[in-house]
């Protein structure tokens, strides 16, 4: 829901800030009033008591005005402001400090420039010294120097000499009252020098089909102007440098990118040190070259633009989309055979010291993710992605880790609203069960127990929580044991965040929601061919 702040002056609103609170304002006409008038707010129509109003967090004190401040913290819920709390804080609306004007100043300056222009005697046979004009003939081969008339002072101050009928000199002195701005010119005297221009002759080597002209302009910086025609030749010439220039810098760039990502592979493509022989691997399993599988692999590591991606390896935009989108697959392929089902007496043999005791049949430890994508533009699609989790449309996957940390099962994507049961249930896990083992699962999944029972295997989960009994001492002691050797799997998911492509706020782009299912699962491999979450194993 869109939300803005009525205070005026005050630019936040759920789109721009969405991280800020936003507390409604009360509907009851005597309160609103009051809420507008602190505000400021000077509606002609009286306050609508109909619509709903909203004022954000920076005109309260929140831990003083709230009435469920911590609580709201930890676990979340409805915003309550203590009663008779009004916005007081309102740092939108105060008002700029304005310039002061300083008229004695400008004062002082003005009589300081008229008495030293006066102080000067200047006549007409010494305007020469004090401003020239420089005049290109269409004979290039002389320059006549002429004295500006009228002649050309600074803005400040205009100078006019003249002689009178009776011969004797006068002075004509206008002074600008008000200078826009302090400059330079303001507190250094003004020193006039000749400026003396000298023709050069600049030797030039053209060929014949080339013309050269040379025009000055009548200020008193000289500008130089060059009008030039270039044969055929030369402009093939032309487009031959900037191709080669091209060729050069793509070429340095992606020898660039490749010595990095051989220094440290797993930063910018997910791969650790001692795993990065899989490339050869990969590139002869596809068939494609390296450089579309590391352009793959980055892009997942690290959602770069593909704009980025080219100017990195040396390639254009539209070959980087197209090497993702056909190398993708392939890599996929070959790299969902790592996310492999093992024996349960691999299990068993690699089983971590925190198992053994209690939950030395457990061979596995389920939970779901969901990875965040653009609001689709049909309402079907919206109505089944959407996650009240997540309260955004998202994607959901089921994951499942050997309690040394392995990932060996992921399934297929399903929409943010289907129930953690039902994608257990329908994503083909069950068949991969040995009879008699344990699954470990969190809370959400509920209604799963019959179905294990069905297959000879057990669910452990923490116990239900009810809100009007309170749990007894052995209930809290089994839940804190659970949650210990659970949380390995939260770990495994972690890594998995590790590629921002599928991290927590990643926002997919509609385009590329049909690759999901092979985004994750290349994301899955690498995370098995990384350390292992155990420092040791006993």
């Amino acid at each position: 829901m869109y939300k803005y702040c009525i205070v005026p002056k005050c630019t936040n609103t759920t789109i721009k800030t969405p991280e800020k609170l936003f507390f409604n304002v009360p509907k009851d006409p005597k309160l609103r009033k009051k809420w507008y008038a602190v505000v400021k707010r000077d509606d002609k129509a009286p306050p609508s008591t109909q619509t709903t109003r909203h004022c954000c967090e920076d005109h309260f004190d929140l831990e003083e005005d709230m009435e469920n401040y911590i609580k709201f913290k930890l676990v979340g819920g409805r915003l309550k402001l203590k009663k008779g709390v009004l916005p007081h804080n309102f740092e939108c609306q105060k008002p700029q400090k304005k310039k002061i004007d300083r008229p004695g100043f400008k004062k002082r300056q003005d009589i300081e420039y008229f008495e030293r222009v006066l102080s000067k005697d200047i006549g007409h046979e010494d305007l020469s010294l004090y401003s020239i004009e420089v005049v290109e003939c269409e004979n290039q081969d002389s320059n006549i120097i002429q004295n500006s008339d009228p002649l050309k002072i600074p803005k400040e101050i205009d100078v006019l000499s003249k002689k009178n009928e009776t011969g004797q000199k006068t002075q004509a002195v206008q002074v600008n009252m008000k200078p826009k701005m302090k400059t330079k010119s303001n507190n250094t005297p003004i020193k006039w020098k000749q400026r003396v221009v000298k023709k050069k002759e600049i030797p030039i080597n053209l060929d014949a089909n080339v013309s050269l002209t040379i025009s000055y302009s009548n200020s008193s910086d000289i500008t130089r102007s060059f009008g030039v025609s270039v044969s055929d030749n030369e402009s093939n010439t032309l487009e031959i440098t900037k191709k080669m220039n091209k060729n050069f810098f793509n070429k340095h760039m992606q020898q660039g990118s490749l010595m990095a990502i051989s220094r440290d592979p797993k930063l910018l493509i997910g791969i650790p040190d001692h795993s990065y022989f899989c490339i050869k691997h990969l590139q002869n399993f596809t068939r494609t070259s390296s450089i579309e599988i590391l352009v793959t692999l980055r892009k997942i590591r690290w959602h770069e633009p593909n704009s980025m991606l080219a100017t990195h390896f040396g390639l254009s935009e539209s070959s980087v989309t197209k090497h993702f989108k056909k190398t993708l697959p392939k890599v996929a392929l070959c790299l969902n055979q790592l996310v492999m089902w093992p024996s349960s007496d691999d299990v068993r043999e690699n089983l971590p010291i925190a198992f053994r005791k209690r939950y030395s049949k457990a061979i596995s430890i389920i939970d779901c993710f969901e990875i965040q994508i653009e609001k689709p533009s049909n309402a079907l699609h919206q109505a089944l992605t959407w996650s009240q989790y997540k309260s955004c449309n998202t994607i959901k996957y089921l994951v499942s880790i050997t309690p040394d940390g392995l990932i060996n099962f992921v399934s297929d994507g399903y929409g943010g609203r289907t129930l953690d049961s039902t994608i257990f249930e329908d994503s083909g896990f069950l068949d991969k069960l040995p009879l008699g083992s344990i699954v470990l699962a969190d809370r959400g999944f509920k209604n799963i127990a019959h179905l294990l029972e069905q297959r000879g295997c057990t669910l452990l989960r923490p116990p239900s929580v009810s809100s009007n009994s309170k749990p007894t001492a052995e209930e809290v002691l089994q839940t804190k044991r659970i949650a210990a050797i659970r949380v390995h799997v939260e770990r495994t998911i972690g890594k998995l965040r590790d590629f921002k492509m599928i991290g927590p706020h990643a926002c997919v782009d509609v385009s590329y929601i049909h690759l999901l299912d092979n985004i994750v699962r290349i994301a899955c491999g690498l995370v098995n061919l990384q350390d292992c979450l155990f420092s040791s194993q006993v």
